[in-house]
């Protein structure tokens, strides 16, 4: 089994996907990330939470233990079916696309106001 099999088949993908089904009946849309981030990553997030509602949350590292990811990638596949059934299509990669073009004509960090957004930017050392 290759490692994408192996998480998906964990019991924290499952419970990826129970957190996901309990945020979803709270009311709550979301999405989680892990890994070395995309430098816009805050810019994605603060358009998805404007327009969506769908808040994003950083939950590892450039490093992350294969249980968080597994978590992770089970409440984002969960997710990603809810985002479809409300908006009727994948808003999130929509709008990453559209912020990574922005991102290439303005520079990251466009999307930036006087107040403090919701998303945090993290990122990893390129060592």
């Amino acid at each position: 089994m290759g490692i994408i099999e192996d998480m998906r088949t964990s019991p924290d993908f499952a419970r990826g996907q129970a957190d996901a089904d309990a945020d979803i009946q709270a009311g709550i849309l979301g999405q989680r990330a892990y890994g070395k981030l995309a430098p816009w990553w805050e810019d994605a997030a603060r358009l998805l939470k404007v327009r969506y509602g769908i808040k994003s949350e950083i939950v590892g590292s450039c490093i992350t233990e294969m249980a968080v990811a597994a978590a992770a990638d089970g409440y984002n596949e969960r997710m990603a079916e809810e985002v479809l059934v409300r908006f009727g299509s994948d808003v999130v990669a929509a709008t990453w696309r559209e912020v990574e073009r922005k991102v290439k004509k303005r520079g990251a960090g466009y999307t930036r106001s006087d107040e403090p957004g919701d998303a945090r930017e993290r990122r990893c050392s390129s060592s």
